[in-house]
């Protein structure tokens, strides 16, 4: 009986490395597609005023998403809170709802540092305001496998 115990847990962590290796492959893909749409909104704002065309996606987009496609369309870009909301504010971005936007952005930049979405560039001489830079590929920490034993499984 020992034997089928063995063999069920190498099969069970042949199992999840490669589970583990698919959801990094979907999360690098997921990085790369947010970075396409968030330079697609960019080209559009721009054609949307060349051609006198109005485009609204504030409607639909919270600042959260806004500020986040900000840093993923500037990426190996450093941006301060001031850069993101004149960023914002360029591409259309009405920031007129929030009473002190600065306040609000550099609420979400905590958040998104938080989450290991940026990450906090050193103040230098010539720029005394902390910058932040989009991390391409977000390693989220894996849970750590407990030592208790498993659930009983049912068929």
């Amino acid at each position: 009986m020992t034997d089928h115990y063995k063999i069920a847990f190498r099969q069970a962590k042949v199992d999840y490395s490669l589970a583990q290796k698919e959801l990094g492959q979907l999360n690098e893909r997921k990085a790369d597609l947010e970075a396409r749409i968030a330079g697609l909104r960019e080209t559009i704002i721009a054609l949307s005023r060349m051609c006198g065309e109005e485009f609204d996606e504030a409607d639909g987009l919270g600042l959260t998403e806004a500020i986040r496609q900000t840093f993923m369309a500037q990426q190996n870009v450093q941006l301060t809170a001031e850069n993101v909301r004149d960023r914002l504010e360029f591409l259309g971005f009405s920031l007129k709802k929030y009473s002190n936007a600065l306040a609000s952005i550099h609420t979400v930049i905590r958040r998104l540092l938080e989450k290991g979405e940026i990450d906090e560039v050193s103040p230098t001489r010539e720029a005394e305001k902390t910058a932040y830079i989009w991390r391409k590929s977000i390693g989220r920490p894996i849970s750590k496998i407990s030592n208790a034993p498993p659930p009983p499984r049912t068929l």
